[in-house]
């Protein structure tokens, strides 16, 4: 009586009063009876004296208004799938790469349709409907015109009785200092394509990685293609040379382990953000996908866990390789680069935490190690990947590859441990990071510190030396084409056949094939939310 005849005619919302369990007023949908847009009152007791005492009645109505949230976390341990009402609303699943994003893809992808008259499993997300398996392609392929993934896209989230469309890629996570794509641009254009006009009707639910190094670590040890089989050292150190690998390992820096930047990004579009701390969840004996579907989207929940689906657990991918080229103190030196970083966005996040449109959910490290006089070192790696990519690189020495250093930031100075000598100082303003540009293989000259280096600071070698070599180069090759016309032919000798016990099978997403032509993206990211202590043998 007090909400629904009061006088400003409330509609229905779900909403979260957090100082009292007496007022649970939630609108569900019974996707199991019919999906119509019917709803159910969960019955609710008022004490006489608010009831019969109209000055009551309108505070208990205003603090109710005051608590609404677009996504409260509903962490009861039994209810069905709720229903948000009003307009339509989009969830991107953002990642990013390598952050339990395939475990929780894996399952809404599959359940975010209508129910099923008869299956009950159906149940789970009966109230969303997925966008759609292709939706990469609008952030890695912008040009293209991309006709059937918008089609989808738009029949999803136009069908009937439901809250809207789940919207999901690893590759959302393309936001940030040499990103190879503008995964914001892209999202802007899908929340415009589908009408939504207040951004509290779009949330992003983002996956935050800890321990921060084990992120890194992990796109090595699910690295394929050259890499399939590399140490770190290799992964690392022989991209200092190769100008596209060299731009990939800082894309991976500056965008794909950046999870705060775009963030940032998301909550200064207006947009919602939910952020899952994943060494948080480990420890309240949580998995990824049961929280995001059951707290987060609302979905059929029984006992704490997704009805007729208790058996959820985030896909294991434990990564076959050992990581051995650091000891604890050099693993805690690496974690720790990753840490300043992510303190740059502390002032910036803390209005969006405050207003709780950021909400950080299982909160276990995220800031625990900041200090603001230390704010100068923090924000120099938030606008210059390349000093990571430096400080990580000659943190490995690269014994077994040819890397000139000069120029390169210690681990040590980029963590403000140890100061520039004179000759560094020089040094770094010759050195070269080489990032190729559109594919060319064309580089372009920064220094560690991100700034361009003037032109004819390096000379070519001599016309006559390079004639020098070409000669060498002939006499050699003559030598051993003499050489080996004096010796017998051989009959080449059969294929080496594999046993089973040496493939390495993974499920194919068409997502994860993506631009490189291997398997990258998210089945990297289809982490274990059980993750290791600090040690870096982490997933």
């Amino acid at each position: 009586d007090v909400l629904i005849n009061h006088p400003l005619h409330l509609k229905p919302f779900i909403v979260s009063v957090r100082s009292s369990s007496l007022y649970n007023y939630k609108q569900t949908i019974n996707c199991h009876r019919n999906n119509q847009a019917g709803s159910k009152l969960k019955k609710m007791t008022v004490p006489s004296s608010i009831r019969h005492n109209s000055l009551l009645k309108s505070l208990v109505v205003v603090l109710l208004a005051t608590t609404v949230h677009a996504w409260p976390i509903n962490t009861d341990q039994e209810h069905d799938a709720l229903s948000l009402g009003g307009s339509k609303k989009i969830v991107f699943l953002a990642g990013p790469h390598n952050s339990a994003y395939w475990s929780v893809k894996k399952f809404v992808s599959k359940w975010a349709e209508p129910f099923v008259e008869g299956h009950v499993r159906s149940q789970a997300l009966c109230n969303w409907r997925w966008g759609g398996e292709e939706i990469y392609k609008i952030i890695t392929e912008p040009a293209e015109e991309n006709t059937e993934v918008w089609e989808e896209l738009k029949a999803k989230f136009e069908e009937e009785n439901s809250n809207g469309v789940i919207v999901g890629s690893a590759f959302f996570d393309q936001i940030g200092p040499l990103a190879k794509h503008d995964a914001l641009a892209a999202m802007k254009k899908i929340v415009e394509y589908l009408g939504v006009t207040d951004p509290k009707d779009v949330l992003v639910i983002e996956h935050y990685r800890t321990p921060r190094f084990d992120q890194f670590t992990s796109m090595w040890k699910h690295e394929g293609g050259e890499y399939a089989e590399s140490t770190y050292e290799d992964w690392l150190c022989d991209t200092h040379n190769k100008p596209d690998e060299q731009a990939v390992r800082l894309d991976m820096l500056g965008a794909r382990t950046n999870p705060l930047g775009a963030a940032l990004a998301y909550l200064n579009q207006g947009w919602e953000v939910k952020l899952l701390e994943t060494s948080g969840m480990d420890k309240a004996d949580v998995n990824i996908a049961q929280v995001e579907v059951t707290q987060i989207l609302q979905g059929k929940t029984k006992n704490g866990l997704i009805a007729h689906h208790e058996y959820v657990k985030p896909h294991a991918n434990e990564g076959a390789r050992d990581f051995t080229e650091f000891n604890e103190t050099e693993i805690a030196l690496a974690e720790e680069l990753f840490r300043y970083r992510d303190c740059a966005y502390q002032p910036k996040l803390k209005p969006f935490t405050a207003d709780k449109t950021l909400d950080v959910l299982y909160n276990d490290s995220l800031f625990s190690t900041c200090d603001g006089e230390k704010f100068e070192l923090y924000q120099r790696l938030v606008d210059n990947p390349e000093i990571m990519y430096s400080a990580l690189l000659r943190q490995l020495k690269c014994p077994n590859h040819d890397v000139d250093f000069a120029g390169h930031t210690t681990i040590g100075q980029a963590l403000g441990y140890e100061k520039e000598t004179e000759v560094e100082k020089k040094e770094s303003k010759q050195h070269k990071i080489k990032v190729a540009k559109d594919g060319t293989g064309a580089s372009s000259n920064s220094s560690s510190g991100g700034s361009s280096t003037g032109a004819g600071e390096s000379s070519s070698p001599s016309t006559m030396l390079i004639l020098l070599q070409i000669l060498t180069a002939s006499l050699f090759a003559f030598q051993v084409y003499k050489i080996n016309l004096s010796r017998p032919l051989r009959k080449p000798e059969p294929p080496m056949v594999r046993s089973p016990s040496m493939e390495i099978e993974f499920e194919q997403d068409p997502e994860l094939l993506g631009e490189y032509g291997e398997q990258i993206g998210d089945d990297k990211a289809s982490e274990m939310v059980k993750l290791a202590p600090s040690t870096g043998k982490g997933n």
